[in-house]
């Protein structure tokens, strides 16, 4: 049996397990790519999506998109980006990407209208759906309601996800656009306890979202897929039982691991600010090899540099199946 201090875990991946950011990840936004791109946010209005538009806003795009269901919330991440980057332009799209192909392709379209019809640069994947259910619920009279709740992770994490890639590539940039996938530990994880719809349907847009990354290769599409870390958000409430989707201690009697996970949450909590920075730094030349790889935004971007060549000869942090080479034919 190996030794427990070998096995690698994404706990230490990087010996720095980072909670917050720091100023050593602060300093390389300077070598991002934002400045005068334009930038398309979906789940602006709330939680980390609001830490995101903040932090791209003072990388200095030329237009940043703030895209959502709320018009009200949108609009307050919209003064919050005129107060902190006043010279960053910022414009408000309602839509729901859950609604399918049309609403996204709209909102688009409005989006070029509002930037002299420029194509857009760089997608952020952020909006998302988490709600605590059992994938099959132990009350027969409950049937119904959770198979709906349950469902409703594929029709917006899924095909929501779907239809922004879509209509992001039929309206960026002809060559090197950005697609920022927010993704979740959770995907890949043995098992969390209550979003295991949830983490199929992220595990689902990973996998496409990773097979786009060939399919578009010619248009030299760079996708990255960020786990953001615990972070404590209105989303992660309903669903919120580990340390890689949140924890809300509502939950905890609902699942007999609740104080082990309540403990371990306790530890490791994430700011939503150092996802956001993490994911401004994704667009710089010098993370360009962690293109279509899972990535922690806890992980240490110094340490990650430091082993590029061994991240690039393993292959690592990509999709696969343990025991053989699934990357093999």
């Amino acid at each position: 049996m190996a030794d427990k201090e070998s096995i690698v875990t994404r706990k230490n991946f990087t010996t720095q397990y980072r909670h917050d950011t720091y100023p050593r990840l602060q300093g390389r936004l300077a070598n991002s790519t934002v400045s005068g791109k334009s930038v398309f946010l979906t789940g602006a209005g709330k939680g980390i999506g609001v830490a995101i538009a903040l932090a791209f806003a003072r990388a200095g795009p030329r237009v940043i998109f703030l895209c959502g269901r709320t018009r009200s919330t949108l609009e307050e991440t919209r003064a919050r980006i005129q107060s902190a980057s006043p010279t960053v332009k910022a414009e408000v799209i309602v839509v729901d990407i859950g609604k399918g192909i049309k609403s996204v392709l709209d909102a688009f379209s409005e989006a070029r209208e509002l930037d002299l019809n420029r194509p857009v640069d760089i997608l952020v994947n952020n909006a998302a759906y988490l709600a605590a259910e059992l994938v099959v619920s132990e009350n027969p009279d409950d049937d119904e309601r959770v198979f709906d709740a349950n469902w409703n992770h594929y029709a917006v994490n899924v095909r929501g996800s779907l239809a922004l890639a879509t209509a992001f590539l039929r309206n960026s940039t002809a060559i090197g656009p950005t697609i920022i996938n927010i993704s979740s530990g959770a995907a890949v994880l043995d098992h969390v306890p209550l979003i295991g719809c949830y983490s199929s349907s992220k595990l689902a847009t990973l996998k496409m979202y990773s097979d786009l990354s060939y399919e578009q290769a010619h248009r030299g599409l760079a996708i990255f897929h960020l786990h953001p870390g615990s972070v404590q958000t209105s989303m992660s409430a309903p669903g919120a039982n580990s340390a890689d989707t949140g924890m809300y201690n509502w939950l905890l009697p609902q699942t007999a691991q609740g104080p082990r996970i309540a403990n371990h949450v306790a530890r490791e909590s994430t700011s939503a600010q150092l996802s956001a920075d993490f994911a401004v730094w994704l667009t710089s030349s010098e993370a360009q090899f962690l293109h279509n790889r899972l990535i922690y935004a806890n992980w240490d971007v110094d340490e990650l540099l430091a082993k590029k060549e061994t991240i690039l000869a393993g292959d690592y942090l990509k999709l696969g199946v343990t025991g053989w080479n699934s990357t093999a034919y």
